[in-house]
């Protein structure tokens, strides 16, 4: 085996593309660009092996090829600029079952991008050695990443991992894991060691399961010569169980964790650490505007086990995921941990936006601006760094794009990150110990009713800061079928939060409400709600609201909703009496299976009240959405904001035959931005997409802006 020197490497991969003349689209397509790059040399072998390859190539051995080139020009204020990239990406991939149980895979890629003259590239290599029986599953991975930077810099990170797990009927099931990256670059700025191990069992016994968990991170950084160790241990106790005929249900769980996090200064030089926040509970909601609205809550989100899925999938946009920490705290960051099998999801382009609130309620939110977001493979999480650190008692992050081939990717936990500094010290030692217990009654005396009763304890200890938490949340709800068109509900939900830190903090939260169904074309449900919000056992503001919802067939084909709501809202703390009314409603046509129009808008306004001083005010939506589909080849769709701004789009998707596929969209607003574009996609054949895309942009400005973006990819799988 020949040993590569640093300078044979930067002799090869160093200076690719450098030296080539500037390609325009007609060059790209017809493969006149200098060949001295590798990574085209690649791509045309894949090709010509691609639509050359016939019955006699292996069914375990696949070549994939992506290459996109995008143009996008602009100007702003009278100055034009233009920008021009080229990203290339190949792969060899193979995939051979040696055994009806052990089966060898891995892969190659190799990929290039080039914005303006501005390069960038990698290879990664990759092996996997996987053996699954009826006894036991198990995986050996080895994974190494070259990236070679514009700045001439390259990066190295190798990746080690392993899997076991078993789950034998009768016995205790086990689970294992274990990462280890190494990252090292030529100019000596990167030099890491990190490494994770996850083991847990669990094992039931009758209807009693018993939980154990075990994970211990760490990390070495040679440069700034900083170590890190985060060992936690975590077990779970849990009963379920059903009397009676199952009138009578029982479910109880008791939790108990301790997690130690050490950081030493190698250097002898006082650091700042990572230090992790206390919630007292996870939050979660779909929402595609983030701005405001209260989440659920989603204790799986900060149970401390993440090896445990929380059905929640980041294949999908705007999924908001938050936490509510126990007292307003310093934040810097958040690790959004995950679990998945897809092998690039380092790779794979997510968008992220993170939002706060310091609102009791956290129904309105703040943007905070994200310096940088990656993912670290070892501890399979996303990190996501603020500009600035915020101050917050509410925090949540929203994936605002995701990558649509990605695999399964489960979300299993997420923290609040500040940090911690010492003075005096190089070694920094944080103890962390946490109980918590849940119980739940459901009680069916009869047919028709329904009582249900919940209480969750939590505490947790922070030593050496002395630090101690304490929750409390327990309600009551009672459910009572008067007849089958009409029913109501009963609630009332307490919360109470003590810290060393601060003063006592709670709430009480009072609900009812009765829904009617008197016919098969008309249901409705009237609400009434008292919220109050606690400080030293004293009430510092009160709310009170009713809404009225109502839904009609008026016809076939035609329905309408509408609701009404009033609230008043009293911060004794400030002075301040808000009263809020607000009425909504949507209208749905379908005079034809092809026709679908909705029409839906709402009006609000609110009077407050401080001290005698009176301000007002008020907001109103309208919009309207019509979908014509006249055959299964064509959809037409046009949606329009009538209020506060008017806004329309239209588009025309088609599916031509031959698998191509035209969509033309157009968009303008009352504030003077014009856009139009489409795009076509073409499977050329079973192994060859190719697709484009356009789009132009127009603003009735003083300077009159523009910009232009098109693009080309060509796609090749085999």
């Amino acid at each position: 085996m020949k040993i590569r020197t640093k300078e044979k490497d930067k002799e090869k991969w160093g200076n690719w593309g450098k030296g080539e003349k500037k390609y325009s689209l007609k060059e790209f397509f017809s493969f006149s660009i200098s060949p001295c790059s590798p990574f085209r040399l690649i791509g045309i072998v894949i090709f010509l092996l691609t639509v050359s390859s016939g019955k006699s190539s292996a069914d375990n051995l696949s070549l994939n090829g992506d290459i996109v080139y995008t143009v996008n020009e602009s100007k702003f204020a009278g100055k034009m600029t233009k920008k021009s990239s080229l990203s290339q990406i190949y792969s060899l991939a193979f995939n051979k079952g040696l055994t009806k149980t052990i089966r060898f895979s891995g892969d190659v890629r190799a990929s290039q991008n080039r914005v303006d003259s501005t390069e960038s590239s990698s290879i990664d290599p990759s092996l996997f050695l996987d053996m699954n029986n009826e006894y036991f599953n198990s995986s050996l991975g080895y994974q190494i990443n070259d990236r070679f930077l514009s700045t001439g810099n390259r990066i190295n990170t190798t990746s080690k991992n392993a899997t076991f797990s078993t789950d034998p009927a009768g016995f205790p099931s086990l689970r294992f894991n274990y990462n280890e990256l190494q990252s090292k670059d030529r100019f000596s700025l990167v030099d890491t060691r990190q490494s994770y191990i996850n083991a847990s069992t669990d094992y039931t016994i009758k209807r009693i399961n018993l939980l154990y968990n075990y994970t211990n991170s760490t990390l070495n950084d040679l440069i700034t010569e900083i170590k890190q160790e985060n060992p936690t241990h975590l077990g779970i106790v849990s009963y379920n169980n059903s009397f009676f005929d199952n009138r009578l249900n029982i479910s109880t769980n008791l939790g108990v964790i301790r997690s130690t996090t050490t950081n030493i200064s190698l250097s002898g030089t006082p650091q700042d650490f990572p230090e992790k926040k206390v919630a007292s509970n996870g939050l979660y909601e779909a929402d595609t505007l983030p701005g405001d609205g209260q989440l659920s809550d989603y204790p799986a989100l900060i149970d401390d086990n993440k090896s445990s899925e929380t059905g929640i999938d980041l294949n999908g946009s705007y999924r908001n995921i938050g936490l509510k920490l126990k007292n307003t705290d310093i934040i810097n960051s958040i690790y959004l941990y995950v679990d998945t099998s897809d092998d690039n999801i380092a790779s794979m382009n997510f968008g992220w936006n993170v939002y706060y609130s310091n609102e009791t309620s956290g129904i309105n939110w703040s943007f905070v601006t994200v310096s940088s977001s990656s993912y670290d493979e070892v501890n399979k999480r996303f990190n996501l760094v603020f500009s600035v650190p915020i101050n917050a008692i509410f925090i949540k992050a929203v994936n605002t794009t995701y990558d649509s081939s990605a695999q399964k990717i489960n979300v299993t936990e997420i923290e609040a990150i500040g940090s911690i500094s010492k003075e005096t010290s190089v070694t920094v030692e944080t103890i962390n110990d946490r109980q918590y217990g849940g119980m739940k009654l459901s009680l069916r005396p009869t047919e028709k009713t329904s009582i249900t009763y919940n209480i969750n304890y939590d505490q947790s200890k922070q030593s050496p800061a002395d630090r101690k938490d304490t929750n409390i949340n327990q309600g009551i709800a009672l459910s009572y079928a008067m007849s089958k068109y009409a029913s109501f509900f009963l609630n009332y939900q307490s919360q109470k939060a003590e810290s060393t830190l601060s003063e006592t903090i709670g709430s009480n939260n009072y609900t009812f409400s009765l829904s009617t169904n008197p016919m098969e074309t008309i249901n409705g449900s009237v609400a009434l709600s008292r919220f109050e919000s606690l400080l030293g056992g004293d009430k510092t503001s009160e709310t009170n609201s009713g809404n009225i919802n109502m839904f009609l067939n008026l016809y076939s084909g035609i329905d309408l909703g509408t609701g009404f709501t009033l609230s008043n809202t009293d911060d004794i703390s400030r002075g301040t009496k808000t009263a809020t009314n607000s009425v909504n409603g949507n209208l749905t046509l379908i005079p034809r299976k092809s026709i679908n129009i909705l029409i839906d808008g709402s009006f609000s306004s609110s009077i407050s009240d401080t001290g005698g001083e009176s301000s007002s005010s008020k907001s109103e939506t309208l919009r309207s959405t019509i979908n014509i589909t006249p055959s299964r080849f064509v959809n037409l769709a046009a949606n329009i904001q009538h209020l506060p701004e008017t806004k329309q789009n239209y588009s025309i998707n088609t599916r031509l035959p031959g698998s191509l596929q035209v969509n033309i969209n157009y968009n303008v607003s009352e504030t003077g931005a014009e856009t139009m574009g489409g795009s076509i996609y073409w499977n050329i054949s079973r192994y060859i997409y190719i697709s484009s895309n356009y789009s132009t942009t127009q603003i009735r400005n003083s300077t009159g802006d523009s910009s232009n973006l098109y693009s080309v990819a060509l796609s090749i799988r085999k």
